[in-house]
């Protein structure tokens, strides 16, 4: 497995952690910046990384996530908190440079970010296209439902006896993993309790409804701004690939874009597929430069 070191960024909103792989030789790309997925944390990249050895490559752990800070209080965590708070990582790193690789939510993270700052020179969307769009007319009661869901949220989260009952249970959640991927998302996601029993370093507010969302409308108009080219993988058995007309669609918004079809499912970067994820990244940029 390739190496690579902890780190640890305080900022003026708390502490981001991640981890960082230094390339084998002087790399001629800036540093890519690896956002990871909902519920997940920077281990999710470990299988990219093993391929594109020849990169700095820097994947944190969102917040609320992996090893870093929580929200001091419950609160809900929107896209914009995200942001905020991982350009203070940057700028902590003083990096002037970089490219963004975002996964589901991470995505759509770097595609808000690169609005904001000219240090973006490339994303690399896997997953994603936009948010999840609500109707106005849904507006009112997402409203009300979510903050009846903070007001009732209690901090215990699940706990369990041992390491494989809880890769088991992240292997068979929401968003379903194979065996390798949950191991690796649970080495980096799981909490050894003093009473023996295992239990997720994620911040249980994570899991709360979304009060406020765009609309379809509202997404076109923030995937039109995006002038940074963009490279978009579609998992043919994941969240795109079930959403042909959807994806057509915000294709359209993108100015830049190049886009490629990969087999497996939503988390297919952490699979089989990760090499041909990585061919394809160094085909576009080779293309590019």
């Amino acid at each position: 497995m390739r190496s690579y070191v902890e780190r640890k960024i305080d900022t003026d909103l708390g502490q981001i952690s991640g981890i960082e792989w230094l390339p084998d030789t002087p790399s001629e790309y800036p540093v890519i910046i690896a956002l990871h997925g909902w519920l997940d944390n920077a281990a999710s990249f470990i299988p990219i990384a093993e391929h594109l050895s020849n990169f700095h490559i820097v994947a944190l752990d969102l917040p609320g996530h992996g090893h870093s800070s929580h929200f001091h209080h419950p609160d809900f965590y929107e896209v914009h908190d995200f942001v905020r708070r991982i350009m203070l990582a940057i700028d902590e790193m003083g990096i002037d440079q970089f490219y963004v690789m975002g996964h589901s939510l991470g995505a759509i993270i770097a595609s808000v970010w690169s609005l904001t700052d000219a240090r973006i020179q490339y994303q690399i969307w896997l997953d994603a296209i936009g948010g999840l769009a609500r109707e106005p007319d849904q507006s009112a009661n997402a409203m009300i439902d979510a903050i009846h869901a903070l007001n009732r949220m209690k901090p215990r989260k699940p706990t369990y006896g041992s390491f494989e009952d809880a890769v088991e249970a992240r292997q068979t959640g929401l968003l379903p993993v194979s065996l390798s991927a949950a191991i690796l998302l649970c080495s980096r996601g799981l909490e050894h309790l003093e009473s023996g029993r295992w239990t997720w370093r994620n911040d249980k507010a994570l899991m709360l409804p979304t009060p406020l969302r765009l609309d379809e409308a509202g997404i076109h108009n923030l995937l039109s701004a995006i002038k940074i080219p963009v490279l978009l993988f579609v998992a043919e058995q994941g969240w795109l690939g079930k959403e042909p007309e959807l994806l057509t669609n915000r294709l359209s918004s993108l100015s830049d874009v190049q886009t490629r079809y990969i087999d497996g499912g939503h988390h297919c970067h952490m699979d089989d597929t990760a090499q041909l994820i990585v061919n394809e990244i160094k085909k576009a940029l080779l293309e590019r430069s």
